[in-house]
């Protein structure tokens, strides 16, 4: 006898792990709104496709610095197209804002920007040397930051701007 009420014991706290961990996965898969409309990286890689994109502008990176460093584009949902013709790994990261894109402080632990004076990221490309990467947003009019997080690189001067009209 005592060993069927171990039993039933046992049971009952492994039915409850199981149940929490299929709710959790639920809750996972289902979960993730966080209300936002747009602007994030995940809203623009799973509502656009290349049949929306209405242009593309090509930002290529390179040892340290993006060409054109003073980028340009019209309004509407664009691809970002950043070619790496470089020799070490780069990457664009793109904020929405008014803030000079050389004026943020590098943090020395990580020798990484600290980007929050940019506000939220809209997207970000990354590519290997000889690589190619893109990202499709819905690009509004006004003044976008362009930064190369990469450890080093934005120290480098690997900062630049988009306009868009």
């Amino acid at each position: 006898m005592m060993s069927r009420s171990v039993k039933r014991n046992a049971i009952g706290p492994l039915l409850a792990v199981a149940l929490i961990g299929i709710l959790a996965a639920f809750a996972a898969g289902c979960g993730g709104d966080d209300g936002d409309e747009g602007g994030t990286e995940e809203a623009t890689t799973e509502e656009f496709t290349d049949a929306d994109v209405t242009a593309t502008i090509e930002i290529e990176m390179k040892e340290f610095a993006f060409i054109p460093k003073d980028a340009s584009g019209p309004a509407g949902i664009d691809e970002i197209v950043t070619p790496n013709i470089g020799q070490v790994e780069h990457e664009l990261e793109l904020f929405k804002s008014d803030v000079d894109p050389g004026s943020l402080t590098v943090e020395p632990e990580e020798d990484k920007a600290d980007t929050s004076p940019l506000g939220e990221e809209i997207l970000e490309t990354f590519a290997e040397p000889g690589q190619t990467d893109s990202a499709i947003a819905d690009l509004k009019p006004g003044k976008y930051a362009m930064i190369c997080n990469v450890a080093g690189h934005y120290a480098a001067g690997m900062w630049g701007n988009l306009t868009i009209k």
